[in-house]
C-alpha cells in the first residue's frame, strides 16, 4: 500500500503533476503577457506547450515555453498588433453606430455597421486559429492568417464553440466585475491554463484531419 502511495506512476501523483504543469504553465502565460502586445506570443507559446504536453506529459515546460516564446516573437507580436487593432476599431465603430455617437443611422448606418460587423468576426475567426498554428507549423506570416480564417470558414461548429468556452469562462466577469473579488484566483492560479487546454481537445481533432489527410 505504501509502494503506491508513492509510486510517481500512481493516478493520484499523475494527477498532481498534471495540475501543478498547468498552474506553471498559467504563470509563464502572465508574466508572457505583462507587455501587453506579446500577449499572441505568449498564446503561442503556451499551445506549443500544451501540444508537446499531450503527447508526453513529462516533457519540460519551462524550456518548451520560453523556446516557443522567442522563436516566434516577431511573427505573433506583428499579428497581435495587427488584428487587436482592426477588431479594436471594427467593435468602436459597431457601438458607436448603435448607441448613435457616430451619427450614422438608417440604411447607411445599418450598412457601415454590418460592413464592420463583418471585418470584426472575421479578425475573431483568425484570432481563434492563427496562433496555434503558428504554434504547430512553420510558415509566412500572411500565409498563417490566410489558413487561420480558412479553417474557421471550413469548421465554423467547431469554431463556434471555443468562443463558447471562452465565453463562459470570460462574459460572466465582465458583466460583473466583483466576481474578480471573490474569483480572480482562480485565473491567476490555473485559469488561463485550464481553459486553453480545454480548447486544445477541439484544436487538436481539427488538427488531425489535415496532418492525417497530408500523410
Amino acid at each position: 500500500m505504501a509502494n503506491k502511495v508513492f509510486d510517481a506512476d500512481n493516478s493520484f501523483n499523475r494527477t498532481l503533476y498534471k495540475i501543478g504543469s498547468m498552474i506553471l504553465l498559467n504563470i509563464y502565460f502572465i508574466i508572457g503577457c505583462i507587455p501587453v502586445v506579446t500577449v499572441g506570443t505568449s498564446i503561442t507559446a503556451s499551445i506549443s506547450v500544451l501540444f508537446k504536453f499531450k503527447e508526453n506529459p513529462d516533457m519540460k515546460i519551462t524550456s518548451t515555453f520560453f523556446k516557443a516564446y522567442k522563436s516566434n516573437l516577431i511573427d505573433t507580436v506583428l499579428i497581435w498588433i495587427i488584428l487587436a487593432g482592426i477588431s479594436s476599431a471594427s467593435f468602436m465603430m459597431v457601438m458607436a453606430i448603435v448607441t448613435g455617437v457616430a451619427g450614422l443611422t438608417g440604411a447607411l448606418g445599418i450598412a457601415v455597421m454590418v460592413i464592420f460587423g463583418i471585418i470584426f468576426l472575421i479578425c475573431l475567426m483568425i484570432f481563434t486559429f492563427v496562433f496555434v498554428l503558428i504554434a504547430r507549423y512553420e510558415n509566412f506570416i500572411l500565409m498563417q492568417i490566410k489558413n487561420a480564417l480558412k479553417v474557421a470558414v471550413a469548421h465554423l461548429f467547431w469554431c463556434l464553440l471555443i468562443w463558447i468556452v471562452w465565453g463562459i469562462a470570460v462574459v460572466p466577469f465582465t458583466f460583473w466585475p466583483q466576481l474578480f473579488i471573490y474569483m480572480g484566483w482562480v485565473w491567476l492560479a490555473f485559469g488561463f491554463a485550464l481553459v486553453m487546454n480545454i480548447s486544445m481537445n477541439i484544436y487538436i481533432r481539427i488538427l488531425r484531419k489535415f496532418e492525417n489527410h497530408e500523410d
